[in-house]
């Protein structure tokens, strides 16, 4: 109870400063924003909760936007394919992220966390194909009547995210468990207008072993026409062993949803395997670096679809990616990391048509600075012209490093 009140009381001391915990430390090393299996790292625990146990004791922050995010023509933005086809549905961008945080303690052999405002990007990306499938001009969905209003908020993306975690470590095991919950409505818009999603977390570490599922407990969502968006089952489980310094992967995700509307009843299933091997070399006390090369087979399914995602009634994407990154404390209190990343085979099927994966070669930069507990983290080169206040996102940077964004996505992470 005394860390739970210390936690409150530094997360409100600070919440006025630029802060954030380490998204920005994960994407200049190559990997997703949600966390790493090879790469140790406080957000690891949204992937295994069991993780909570090896962070502990720490406040961490996200700058970024507290706007609403929409899965839906935005004419404040521009067109639907303009805004978001581009992203495949993604809410959280370098160049407009959403704020997040929360804290994390451990006392004794008991863990547990709360985050606020974690908003999972494939929740986003569901609800956007849904849509996209759903009406023969997604720009201009039926029973909209061009209401600008009702536009924006069609099968909302997910808001007030929170999530709770709670794990134990009885010697031999850690384990954790965690709680997602979002429920959004505006019945000033339509009385059943609103989202809600539910989700489960459960992990398990055990020597050089370990697992984890994630799975949808609820996943709603019904526009201003009584067009329904509902996930009718999400599980993704998988397992870490590791060999020292290597680390071998193996995940199987599988999902299926559908949409209700006066122009088409669309059902989408999704299957994603992915298997990955990864190293770390410690170069010397101060440099260590990462390699990690896997293969990912994904499959949708769709039936009853209005075609305009362009994936038909099936389309199959395998492609092998390769990540080399580096981080090296050149400084006691500042630390350098870099990346690159590429698809060595990439193909997607649609039907009789096969092409390659495009622009896959991504580089990417970031900086941490130290000043005792206290990390501060950002992305740095990823300004587009190096005009002011123009910040690209990961996948469209231009390698500028501009004083006016010389550091993006700034975290902060506060260990007591």
């Amino acid at each position: 109870m005394k860390k739970l009140i210390t936690g409150i009381t530094l997360a409100t001391a600070l919440l006025s400063t630029s802060a954030m915990a380490t998204k920005a430390r994960l994407i200049s090393l190559g990997e997703s924003s949600s966390g790493s299996f090879f790469i140790e790292d406080q957000r690891d625990f949204f992937l295994n909760p069991a993780h909570i146990h090896e962070h502990g004791n720490q406040i961490f922050f996200e700058t970024g936007s507290h706007d609403q995010s929409y899965t839906a023509p935005n004419a404040a933005l521009g067109t639907w394919q303009s805004v978001f086809a581009a992203s495949g549905g993604d809410t959280d961008f370098d160049n407009d992220p959403i704020a997040e945080g929360g804290f994390i303690s451990v006392s004794g052999n008991t863990a547990y966390g709360i985050v606020l405002g974690h908003e999972v990007d494939s929740v986003s990306q569901r609800r956007f194909l849904a849509i996209m499938e759903s009406f023969d001009d997604p720009t201009n969905p039926a029973g909209l009547g061009g209401d600008a209003t009702k536009a924006l908020g069609m099968y909302v993306a997910q808001d007030n995210v929170v999530d709770f975690f709670y794990g134990k470590d009885n010697g031999n095991m850690k384990w954790a468990a965690g709680l997602s919950y979002s429920k959004t409505y505006d019945e000033t818009i339509a009385d059943d207008y609103g989202q809600t999603t539910i989700g489960g977390r459960f992990g398990m570490t055990k020597g050089d072993f370990e697992a984890y599922t994630i799975f949808g407990i609820s996943n709603e969502s019904e526009d201003a026409s009584g067009n329904t968006f509902e996930g009718k089952h999400g599980v993704e489980v998988g397992a870490m062993k590791h060999d020292g310094n290597r680390t071998y992967y193996l995940a199987v995700q599988s999902t299926s949803f559908e949409t209700d509307t006066d122009e088409n009843d669309v059902t989408i299933d999704t299957l994603k395997v992915q298997a990955f091997v990864g190293q770390r070399k410690k170069v010397n006390d101060k440099v260590n670096a990462f390699f990690k090369i896997g293969i990912i087979h994904d499959t949708k399914e769709i039936d009853g679809g209005s075609g305009k995602a362009g994936l038909g009634d099936e389309a199959t994407e395998l492609f092998v990616p390769f990540t080399a990154a580096v981080e090296a404390k050149v400084k006691s209190w500042l630390t350098l990391r870099g990346s690159l990343t590429q698809n060595l085979y990439g193909t997607k099927e649609v039907g009789d048509d096969t092409n390659s994966i495009l622009n896959s070669t991504d580089i990417n930069a970031g900086m941490g600075l130290h000043f005792g507990d206290l990390t501060i983290d950002g992305l740095i080169g990823t300004g587009n012209n190096g005009t002011a206040g123009n910040i690209a996102t990961t996948s469209n940077e231009r390698g500028v490093l501009s004083t006016d964004n010389l550091m993006t996505r700034l975290s902060m992470t506060y260990k007591f």
